[in-house]
């Protein structure tokens, strides 16, 4: 009797299918598919992972790598935002900790410095677990009636997976498709558009706080400097959220995510292009900090601050 086929299994078929079926209609995106493809290949098997791992990786052009999630394959985009949420809920190892706790120690700061309403922009918010649990928090302290929270991501999978998530804690997701003024009922909105296209059409007056997590590894690195710029024009306060290279961060990813192809492909590939802590250093200077569990830095400016 055949060995029946685990269903991790089954997900590699699809997702190498689906990679090869891409391959012919986006030849621009030739390499990075072949390499997915190899890197998926390479999940059959532990043993085959390892080779990958000390082999193929280390000849990667980080420079044309892109995610699973990156390539317009609606389904796997959605598998990663779920994946992505329920890994970011446990305490341990916080994969959003930090970010929420400075996030509330801002939002507390500017609840006693002003009488008005506190605006939040989260780009590129994916499936919206921050602020899911900020929301959560901010309810506790009882200034969630005087805060406005928009997520802003280009992806049309990204509002249903953040409206389920958010309907997890009593949370309505509203669609916001006005930029030239700001709602008048607090809440959480999402708006369907990329972070540099609403960075110049947005004209609803600055946010309080503009935040993102984990997304400038999406962003070719010459084109990093002038997004920045763009979004602190827009924004009183501007966070910066992101993962760090770190031996740890790589091979606990490996253990935690082994069984979830979609969620491994995210944390490999972005570690690839991460920076470690010597760039991070010489880039942002003392205005970085570091979180270890989850292996994260975090960076926060002012409007006031001079740009790097």
């Amino acid at each position: 009797m055949p060995k029946a086929i685990s269903p991790r299994h089954l997900e590699l078929d699809e997702i190498i299918a689906d990679l090869r079926e891409l391959e012919a209609a986006d030849p621009e995106a030739e390499y990075a598919i072949q390499e997915n493809i190899a890197f998926f290949e390479a999940q059959r098997s532990v043993v085959k992972f390892a080779w990958w791992l000390v082999g193929r990786r280390r000849r990667l052009d980080v420079s044309r790598m892109l995610e699973l999630s990156d390539f317009a394959l609606p389904k796997w985009q959605s598998k990663l935002y779920e994946e992505l949420a329920r890994a970011s809920r446990p305490e341990f190892p916080g994969l959003v900790r930090p970010l929420v706790d400075e996030l509330i120690q801002l939002i507390e700061m500017h609840s006693g410095n002003q009488g008005g309403g506190i605006y939040l922009a989260s780009i590129g918010c994916g499936p919206m677990e921050i602020e899911r649990q900020l929301f959560e928090r901010c309810r506790v302290l009882g200034i969630e009636q005087n805060l406005w929270i928009f997520g802003i991501d280009s992806s049309a999978m990204a509002f249903d997976c953040a409206a389920k998530n958010l309907a997890s804690s009593g949370i309505d997701l509203c669609r916001q498709t006005d930029l030239r003024r700001r709602p008048k009922v607090p809440g959480v909105y999402f708006v369907q558009i990329d972070a540099e296209h609403f960075a110049h059409s947005w004209d609803g007056g600055n946010f309080s706080l503009l935040y993102h997590s984990r997304l400038l590894h999406h962003v070719p690195k010459g084109q990093r400097s002038e997004l920045e710029s763009h979004l602190r024009r827009i924004c009183d306060s501007y966070i910066e959220y992101d993962d760090y290279q770190t031996a740890a961060s790589l091979i606990g990813p490996i253990i935690t995510a082994w069984r979830q192809p979609v969620l491994l492909n995210g944390a490999v590939i972005s570690w690839t292009r991460d920076r470690g802590k010597v760039q991070l250093r010489s880039d942002y200077g003392d205005s970085v900090q570091f979180f270890n569990p989850p292996g994260a830095y975090l960076r926060v400016n002012s409007r006031t601050d001079p740009e790097d």
